[in-house]
């Protein structure tokens, strides 16, 4: 996690006005393929938090899982930021939006209900709220589909997989600083 780095943010398909859709039970491949590559690497990407939280707790892997076993992954970050900050060491906290963007558009995937409009699949967005006609309507009373593309899914996982690489390259900074404060202040 570089300093200066911006957040990623995709450009996200407009919400398109509610309409009754039959639902898509079966997502062809093009979508289904990435939409299970975004769960692997989401799932990994939270171990490597757990671990970061491990790190900050000094405690084994196999304890922190069961430590924080029901965290979210913006939590697990804030509390390791926290931590860390005890000892002095510093984590980026402008890295917090792009967790919550992330898990935003992972939790959307993970959770939405698809529909079928012949063409296209959208996927039902139950959350927030969003404009009709220059009227704020909230998602659980009138449902937006959202238009959804393989190339959607894919930027996620490439999202996801960089975030996971900036969380291995901070655990191996983490342990180098820790390792230099130790040999400057032994105990």
């Amino acid at each position: 996690m570089g300093k200066g780095k911006k957040t990623r943010k995709a450009p996200q398909p407009e919400a398109s006005e509610p309409i009754e859709l039959p639902f898509c039970r079966t997502l062809p491949s093009e979508l289904a393929a990435p939409l299970g590559q975004v769960m692997m690497d989401w799932a990994f990407f939270e171990m490597r938090l757990q671990e970061l939280v491990s790190l900050a707790l000094k405690i084994s892997v196999v304890q922190g899982r069961l430590a924080i076993k029901s965290m979210r992954a913006l939590e697990m970050y804030q509390l390791a930021t926290d931590l860390f900050q005890l000892e002095g060491i510093q984590l980026p906290r402008p890295y917090e939006d792009e967790f919550a963007e992330l898990a935003r558009r992972r939790n959307l995937l993970a959770h939405g209900v698809w529909f079928s409009d012949g063409d296209s699949c959208l996927l039902r967005d139950l959350t927030g709220t969003f404009l009709i006609n220059g009227k704020r309507v909230k998602r659980k009373i009138q449902p937006a589909g959202v238009p959804i593309t393989a190339d959607n899914i894919k930027n996620l996982s490439e999202s996801i997989r960089q975030v996971v690489s900036d969380i291995e390259s901070l655990i191996q900074d983490v342990t180098k600083r820790r390792s230099s404060l130790r040999k400057k202040d032994p105990e």
